[in-house]
């Protein structure tokens, strides 16, 4: 009987993990796109504007924005397989529902993670305001 419960409670946590990682991950793409463009790449004190280490901001976004859309599509795959295993096993209960809210989250901020990285090739870093 503590087995199952201990299951059960294991379950409960990768389901509400899954069904919150993509809205995490796409804070997390927001925060650090923000902190690497505007108060690290572009600070007066800067020794190459647009550059941190010698690496392109565009080119730290990129794989920012890679690992972390890559993430949330093997988070998505990983929700979409425990939602068909619930799906079969009961149909109406609340982990069936969370496994399917974590597939369409996942679905969501992954595109809004890929498409958000559109800005940082069509957009200039580092322009100075006018």
């Amino acid at each position: 009987m503590a087995t199952e419960h201990k299951t059960a409670t294991r379950r409960d946590v990768g389901l509400v993990v899954v069904a919150l990682f993509g809205p995490a991950a796409w804070s997390a793409f927001l925060v650090v796109s923000y902190i690497l463009e505007d108060p690290i790449a572009c600070a007066p004190a800067a020794g190459v504007r647009g550059q941190i280490l010698g690496i392109g901001v565009k080119g730290i976004a990129t794989v920012v924005s890679g690992v972390l859309g890559g993430a949330t599509v093997l988070v998505g795959v990983l929700s979409f397989v425990w939602w068909t295993r619930l799906r079969h096993e009961n149909s109406t209960g609340r982990a069936g529902w969370m496994a399917l809210a974590g597939v369409l989250n996942s679905v969501l901020f992954g595109i809004v993670i890929i498409v958000g990285l559109a800005p940082s090739f069509f957009l200039r870093a580092c322009t100075p305001s006018p």
